[in-house]
């Protein structure tokens, strides 16, 4: 039972995600009756899944915001912005919940959230006594008791989708007085019977006061599994009359054939029965089209064969075991590099055969497991949204948020960590960035600032940018605060990208007031550091009253790379393949004798560092060596070595506390003979190898 509680919490959580989702594209569109059924039915799922797991607290919560919008769907209720503030609040408090219902703090949150939505009902809804029930617009006595016949045969594969049919059942006799007659026709014999199939249907009678919509958001989450028919026999109770109660429990009344064709002609055989009925009854009973109506006993079927489970796309798997595949992928990588490594020194063909075939095998599978642990950015968008919504109302401002490329997928793991620094973008650009509605009018802007979250992919790299249509950053500011505090020199001549950096490091702010939000120079120091620890960099563009945009580009995933082993020395090294241009061969003196690190290749000068130098790696040098050319931001930078080993996919390792702050390495990989090699970050290391040269 335990392991199902952990699903439902689990399911929960993706529920109240896409509450949240709902509510806020719902406050932009309040008439969308479509957004409407969708917050009910939400909640609807959430009030039964919570009851049955034990969660009362969530169950008596969620039942009542059911009720706020099942009046909004039928016109009782109009939707304000104070009901969505609820809503939102209150899927904040559910969240917490699901942690823990005993906690006096959110019980007593509780009480509260309970008040305010009192406040709302009881205002527009009336007592039981005086309620006026609306049925299909039209306006009923409240003593009306229509009775519906209902159909219901659930698929075979029922219970393998996590329903539960009798869950329906239990539902319908909460709306009113119910009369089930239970088929069991389609059971096979003993030895045939597949306990996780289900063989039972049944017809219901029911009397209630609700209206036919109500019936049918019962069977809102197994429609697509079940053969469901719902018909009106009678505005009248008809379960109060002896007569109809003798014939439904008779054989006349029962339904042999389960199928649409046959249902229909079973309705109006009912139909035409209540025809026959007394007076008292006939009188409350809807007219029916009068004809001759054959009702033929159909045989058993054949008991039915197991079937095939189709129409799933997707199926839920723990993060652990990810995890856990991932591990497997990345030593299985590292097996078939001592593999390939056996095969080189003993000459076989047929082990050739087999080391190749398992790398190929091994390629696929890495590719697959990548694809499985990729996460689409869409999945944290709702917290974006549910910021910008609260903080402009905080602020006073008012914010258009557009999201773009949300199908972008990264590494779960990249995911997790990249939330946080989204989140102080975001409030950065919200605070600072866009101005107040009577500001940006009299620099003639639209009133309503823009902030747009764009994600797309760049070879191995994913960036996501965050831009406002605000005030822009002022360099200026930037400089004078930078030498007031030391950093600069006075007379010193920055780039603009040297600029915008400067507003990372630690305790940087050019903000006059400290405010809830923003300006004690706390985090953009710890956007940046938190983004370098996952492997990503961040880039400032801004112009004056235009706005500004963070760029931040993140790697695909931070478990395996395609790379160029390379070696220098004894030492090996590993350039990722994605930021290769071409390899080159030249001569040790010829690199030896150039000026200024610069060499003409293929009719272009292409500038170098030479990583013998570099990391200080003192034997001598091979009579030729091996240039390298990468592409940093649009140009060609070289990176000479000794040797060019082969391709490798490298399983990437931490290399310790000792290393966490060279940010020029990535980490290291074992090597099939079990020597490191270090994962060399090309970007930090031409950016360091350059500061480097210029304070030489």
């Amino acid at each position: 039972m335990d392991q199902f509680r952990e699903d439902y919490v689990e399911d929960a959580k993706d529920l109240i995600n896409s509450l949240e989702q709902a509510l806020l594209q719902l406050e932009s569109s309040p008439d969308n009756p479509e957004l409407i059924e969708e917050v009910f039915r939400i909640m609807h799922t959430l009030k039964g899944t919570a009851a049955m797991f034990g969660f009362d607290v969530i169950s008596e919560l969620t039942h009542e915001l059911e009720t706020i919008y099942d009046m909004i769907r039928n016109g009782e209720l109009a939707l304000s912005t104070e009901i969505v503030n609820i809503t939102l609040d209150s899927s904040d408090l559910l969240k917490d919940l699901l942690e823990s219902e005993d906690n006096p703090e959110l019980i007593q949150r509780v009480q509260i959230a309970h008040e305010k939505i009192h406040k709302i009902t009881n205002g527009t809804v009336k007592e039981d006594n005086t309620q006026d029930v609306l049925i299909f617009g039209e306006e009923k006595q409240e003593d009306a008791q229509p009775t519906y016949y209902i159909l219901f045969k659930p698929d075979n594969d029922i219970f393998l989708s996590g329903n539960n049919p009798f869950f329906q059942l239990e539902d319908l006799t909460a709306l009113g007085e119910t009369k089930v007659v239970t088929h069991f026709s389609e059971v096979p014999d003993l030895e045939e019977i597949d306990p996780e199939l289900c063989y039972t249907f049944w017809e219901i009678y029911i009397t209630t006061k609700e209206s036919i919509k109500a019936i049918e958001d019962v069977f809102l989450f197994v429609q697509a599994r079940c053969l469901l028919k719902i018909h009106q026999l009678s505005e009248a109770n008809l379960l109060n009359d002896s007569q109809f109660l003798h014939a439904v429990e008779s054989d006349e009344f029962l339904l042999e054939s389960p199928t649409e064709e046959a249902v229909e002609a079973h309705v109006a055989y009912i139909n035409q029965f209540l025809n026959t009925l007394e007076p008292t009854v006939e009188d409350a009973v809807i007219e029916t089209p009068q004809q001759e109506v054959v009702i033929k006993n159909v045989a058993p079927k054949e008991a039915p064969k197991r079937k095939e489970i189709s129409g799933i796309k997707s199926v839920k798997i723990a993060t652990n075991k990810l995890d856990n595949l991932m591990n497997l992928v990345s030593e299985l990588v590292i097996t078939q590099a001592r593999l390939n490594l056996y095969t080189e020194q003993n000459n076989t063909p047929e082990l050739l055969e087999i080391s190749e075939n398992i790398e190929k095998i091994s390629r696929q599978l890495r590719d697959s497991t990548f694809d499985l642990c990729l996460i689409p950015i869409d999945e944290i968008v709702v917290q974006f949204k549910r910021l910008v919504r609260d903080l402009a109302h905080e602020l006073n401002k008012e914010i258009e948020f557009i999201t773009l490329g949300t199908q972008t997928a990264l590494d779960k793991t990249i995911i997790e960590r990249i939330t946080d620094p989204i989140m102080h973008l975001l409030r950065n650009s919200l605070d600072h960035g866009i101005e107040l509605p009577e500001e940006r009018e009299a620099k003639g802007k639209n009133k309503q600032g823009k902030i747009t979250l764009d994600a797309y992919y760049s070879g191995t790299y994913v960036h996501i940018k965050i831009s406002d249509d605000g005030k822009g950053i002022d360099k200026n500011k930037i400089k004078a605060k930078a030498i007031e505090k030391g950093l600069i020199a006075h007379d010193a001549v920055l780039t603009d990208k040297e600029t915008y950096d400067l507003i990372f490091l630690p305790g940087f702010s050019t903000a006059k007031e400290v405010t809830g939000v923003s300006g004690r120079g706390v985090g953009m120091d710890v956007v940046k550091r938190k983004i370098a620890e996952i492997r990503g960099d961040v880039l400032v563009e801004s112009e004056l009253d235009k706005g500004t945009s963070f760029t931040i580009k993140l790697p695909l995933t931070l478990s395996i790379i395609d790379g160029l082993l390379v070696k220098v020395g004894d030492t090996y090294f590993i350039i990722p393949l994605s930021f290769i241009e071409k390899c080159h061969e030249i001569e040790a003196k010829k690199i030896q004798s150039v000026f200024n690190n610069s060499i003409v290749l293929d009719g272009e000068k292409i500038p170098f560092f030479n990583l013998r130098e570099q990391f200080t790696i003192l034997n001598e040098a091979p009579e030729v060596q091996q240039l390298i050319t990468v592409n940093y931001e649009g140009t060609k930078v070289g990176f000479v070595v000794d040797t060019v080993v082969d391709e490798y996919q490298a399983v990437l390792k931490p290399l310790g506390k000792m290393y966490q702050d060279l940010d020029i390495i990535s980490g290291g990989t074992i090597l099939g003979d079990g020597t490191v090699a270090l994962v060399i970050d090309t970007g930090k290391a031409i950016e360091h190898f350059t500061k480097n040269l210029t304070q030489a």
